[in-house]
């Protein structure tokens, strides 16, 4: 437990630094919009990088959010936003990708997409540095060895 709580205190602090919040302002909770991220090729490479950080997509902590960027619960809480099963949160150069593979859906429950601002300490109004620099970094955020290691 020292070792895992040791590895959990050298995480670096949370920067949501290039990253946006979708919201999905219909048909957000339909098996298809589930399928389209859980599946479609556009995502596999946010898939890919979430799973290698040992993270998940849609932790319980999230709220019922889709978390398409390795986060952990410290980090998440350190965030301060409050999410539900109608956001997704998703590194800058992914949106288009969400975008995409919201379009596999079906047009009658497909989801209209929002992205929002992330304002300092996570209240949220559609994009948002945390050191309020203009320019946006599209480098992966700092990964965490494991996500669950902070349960």
């Amino acid at each position: 437990a020292a070792i895992v709580r040791s590895k959990a205190d050298a995480m670096p602090a949370v920067n949501l630094h290039g990253v946006v919040l979708l919201r999905l302002t219909r048909c957000a909770r339909t098996p298809q919009v589930v399928d389209a991220i859980t599946t479609s090729a556009d995502l596999a490479d946010c898939r890919a990088v979430v799973a290698e950080a040992g993270c998940e997509l849609r932790p319980k902590w999230a709220g019922g959010a889709w978390i398409l960027l390795p986060m952990t619960p410290g980090q998440f809480e350190e965030s301060a936003l409050e999410l539900g099963e109608v956001h997704i949160l998703v590194l800058d150069r992914d949106e288009d990708a969400v975008r995409k593979a919201l379009r596999s859906v079906d047009k009658n429950r497909r989801p209209k997409i929002r992205a929002e601002v992330i304002e300092a300490h996570g209240a949220s109004a559609s994009r948002w540095a945390i050191d309020g620099s203009s320019s946006i970094d599209r480098s992966l955020p700092s990964v965490p060895d494991d996500c669950a290691s902070e349960d």
